[in-house]
């Protein structure tokens, strides 16, 4: 699923290199220091309301109560439709 995301991502104009992927059996994370990059993470959060995946977004908070992470949660199986779309798509 990172591939796909990353490309997606990619295409979009966003910066990867902004952006944290880390990937289980289950699921594959993107983390986003909201403060250093607080527009690309707006970014991708709209980038992904706009798009077939489904994902839930929660933010970290620091001690002092300022959030510091963004984190998208993209669950593989939630997103196993989404996934066979797209790779019928690059097989056409």
């Amino acid at each position: 699923m990172q591939t796909e995301l990353k490309r997606t991502i990619k295409n979009a104009g966003l910066m990867l290199n902004h952006m944290k992927f880390s990937d289980s059996e289950f699921a594959t994370v993107i983390e986003i220091n909201v403060t250093k990059y607080n527009d690309e993470a707006w970014y991708l959060a709209m980038l992904m309301n706009a798009s077939i995946y489904k994902y839930e977004l929660s933010l970290s908070e620091t001690n002092n109560g300022n959030t510091k992470f963004a984190q998208f949660l993209f669950e593989h199986e939630a997103n196993k439709e989404a996934l066979s779309l797209i790779r019928d798509s690059e097989h056409l």
